[in-house]
């Protein structure tokens, strides 16, 4: 259990941020303490397995010692600060019995927080991107024993923000296996309930409504799918709402602490998502202005510390992409990327038509005749504005617009009644008059805003809106406060907890409650339940390479290559690359590595052929994901 020691050093971590927070006379809370240690934390991970990296020496034992030295050093300094009184009586705020709401409240929030987290950690990872790119690109760190780039077909394993697979690769090398790597993104929930907290706290609500936004958060339907998967969309969310806190907290006292908690949060969350770009950057332009308002020789000084705390901890990642790619960010337009993120024109009714079809997302319901009505409404629209609901310059390749029935699926599910209720919160606020909730929903607004104007229209970017919904939680849990008519407050609560169950408990992809659930079936099965087709082809491929440890791959754009460092012999010598590679990586392949079997995913009888005299001996292995189809060793000679 060696994976422990992070968590111990955590711990470490909040008892001397606590200390540190208390003897600056700006301590507010634990959360404020434990939102600060995860940020000084997660910039600490990124320097060791930086450092680790240039000198190629991701393994074991460096990684262990350095989380050692690292926690026995935390553990001395702790030793000599004054020990907090510690208060044994049950916290009186903790499901009070002479509060049955905040009861009620608190009580809710355990159970989907406790039934997530058994989810996270019993389920093995299956989301397609996982497969794909997410796990696999750690997979190659620990074998080449460093974060530095390698030959491969998918692009996405290296350009991509990697700080979501830096703690995943710590995880995995520690314990031996992927056991607990769904337990990131769901500890990203957990502080993302403690963060919406702090911020309503924050915005001057009471003990019941602080709780009501965590509960808020905590049934966010694509939250429930996120945290229980191994992408970084919830893990964004975290740090989005670990800098808005410290923004909100700057505002009130511009301490180094608070400052260090702002810059922090900030890097790390760049280093984890793409699109922190976009979203972060209305709240940025707000905490800019609130330190020039302040004192302008200060703020400058302040933005130049966040500047370059942002830059040290994406250097190493920026300086990897413009080494390959001549971008610091993702490659630039070339014949190799599958398509533009970006928009590629814009204008005022483009812009409209990127909003409303973002908002449609979130529109789904299990009425095919709703859903059909409210297509039919969003192409009417578009068609007043004259503008195509598929124009390929505002829109991903290949995915015309649509509303699906209702489903319930981590990559495009969406959050209807959490959209209705911000509508709701939206008017409440602009009643109220409040600066700081109208500056605050307004960043909120101009970030969606941004984001239609810069990417392109994708059938699953609900889930990269989940960072918007959760800092949305703090105000609408004012607003629902604010309801004076009791019965349609418990009716709007109730509906949340409600809508939020079939998300928690029947997810296809990590089922509870259903005849096959995740307690019941095999975990290699469930792997495959995304694809169940493929597990007999994965498992005759690992069978038929038995001998082999060096193994070559040949794959098409978004394939499955993690199940196979799962099922191939893991020999002291075993090694799998991508060969035959017809992208920017081609300037890294190893002319000196020679594989014993080459896998060749949706090959022709032709290319296998090639591949058989171009490595003599060597097996080619042929895999068509479209259906099941038997699998095929072709020897040099032809033969079966």
């Amino acid at each position: 259990m060696f994976p422990i020691i992070l968590l111990l050093s955590l711990l470490l971590l909040i008892f001397i941020t606590r200390d540190l927070l208390t003897k600056a006379n700006i301590y507010r809370n634990l959360i404020q303490a434990t939102l600060l240690a995860v940020v000084i934390w997660g910039l600490w991970l990124v320097i060791f397995t930086e450092t680790l990296s240039l000198i190629h020496q991701i393994t074991f034992y460096y990684v262990l010692s350095g989380w050692v030295i690292m926690t026995a050093m935390l553990a001395g300094y702790a030793y000599f600060l004054p020990r907090p009184q510690l208060n044994l009586r049950w916290p009186a705020w903790v499901l009070p019995l002479n509060n049955r709401v905040l009861a009620h409240l608190q009580a809710t929030l355990i159970f989907i927080m406790l039934m997530s987290g058994v989810i996270a950690l019993i389920s093995p990872p299956n989301n397609w991107d996982s497969m794909t790119y997410h796990l696999t690109r750690v997979m190659h760190w620990l074998q080449n024993h460093t974060l530095q780039p390698y030959t491969t077909h998918e692009l996405r394993q290296l350009y991509q923000n990697p700080f979501a697979e830096m703690v995943i690769l710590h995880l995995v090398l520690l314990k031996g296996d992927d056991q607990f790597v769904n337990l990131v993104q769901w500890f990203s929930m957990v502080g993302s309930l403690f963060g919406t907290y702090w911020i309503a706290q924050q915005l001057h609500a009471n003990f019941t409504t602080a709780t009501l936004a965590s509960l808020i958060t905590s049934t966010i339907p694509m939250g429930i799918l996120q945290s229980v998967t191994t992408q970084n969309d919830y893990l964004f969310s975290f740090w989005f709402v670990c800098f808005v806190s410290f923004i909100l907290a700057t505002q009130d006292n511009p301490h180094w602490l608070n400052k260090l908690g702002v810059a922090g949060s900030l890097a790390l969350a760049i280093l984890t998502k793409g699109t922190s770009y976009i979203l972060i950057f209305p709240f940025l332009i707000w905490l800019i202005i609130l330190l020039f308002k302040r004192n302008t020789s200060k703020a400058i000084r302040t933005v130049i510390f966040i500047g370059l705390v942002v830059l040290t901890i994406n250097l190493g990642h920026y300086q990897r992409n413009l080494a390959v790619f001549n971008s610091p960010i993702k490659p630039a337009a070339n014949p190799y990327s599958h398509d533009e993120y970006s928009n590629e024109e814009m204008s005022p009714t483009l812009l409209i038509s990127n909003i409303v079809r973002n908002l449609s997302l979130h529109l789904s319901t299990p009425s095919q005749t709703i859903n059909g009505f409210l297509q039919d409404s969003v192409k009417s629209f578009h068609n007043l504005l004259q503008v195509d609901i598929n124009d390929p310059k505002t829109t991903w390749v290949a995915t015309p617009f649509t509303i699906a029935k209702f489903n319930i699926f981590e990559d495009a599910s969406g959050n209807l009644v959490h959209l209705i209720l911000i509508g709701f919160t939206w008017l409440w606020v602009i009643r109220q008059r409040n600066s700081t909730h109208l500056i605050y929903m307004a960043c909120i607004s101009s970030s969606f805003l941004l984001f239609a104007f810069v990417l392109k229209w994708q059938l699953w970017h609900s889930r990269l809106h989940l960072p918007l919904f959760v800092v949305s939680t703090p105000l609408m849990a004012l607003w629902l406060a604010e309801i004076q008519a009791k019965k349609l407050q418990n009716f709007i609560i109730i509906l949340l907890v409600t809508q939020a169950l079939p998300f928690l408990l029947i997810n296809p992809s990590h089922p509870v409650v259903t005849t096959r659930n995740i307690f019941n079936q095999p975990r290699l099965g469930q792997y495959f339940i995304p694809r169940p087709m493929l597990e007999k082809s994965y498992l005759e491929i690992a069978q038929a390479t038995q001998s082999c440890s060096q193994i070559g791959l040949v794959a098409p754009y978004d394939t499955w290559e993690y199940p196979f460092w799962l099922l191939l012999p893991k020999t002291a010598d075993f090694h799998l690359e991508a060969i035959d590679v017809n992208n920017m990586t081609q300037i890294l392949t190893d002319s000196s590595f020679e594989p014993c079997a080459i896998i060749c995913l949706e090959c022709s009888i032709e290319q296998q052929r090639n591949y058989a005299k171009q490595y003599s001996r060597k097996l080619t292995i042929p895999l068509t994901d479209q259906k099941e189809v038997p699998i095929y060793l072709q020897t040099v000679d032809g033969r079966k």
